[in-house]
């Protein structure tokens, strides 16, 4: 789980991200999926593609 804004419980199982040029906004990505992430691996382009809950496809890059 992906989270745009802080998470209400459980907030030490999650690794907090700012985003690339969005000053001041952050990304919370929950510490198991980080590391199905890193098993993975990103896209051949270097980026990784998420669904996300009443947004739709998410596309980002670890910097």
């Amino acid at each position: 789980m992906g989270l745009w804004g802080e998470p209400e419980e459980e907030k030490d199982q999650y690794m907090v991200y700012e985003i690339e040029g969005r000053p001041g906004m952050k990304c919370h990505i929950k510490k198991d999926v980080f590391e199905w992430m890193e098993q993975a691996g990103p896209m051949p382009e270097g980026d990784y593609l998420f669904m996300v809950e009443g947004v739709g496809r998410l596309r980002f890059r670890i910097v």
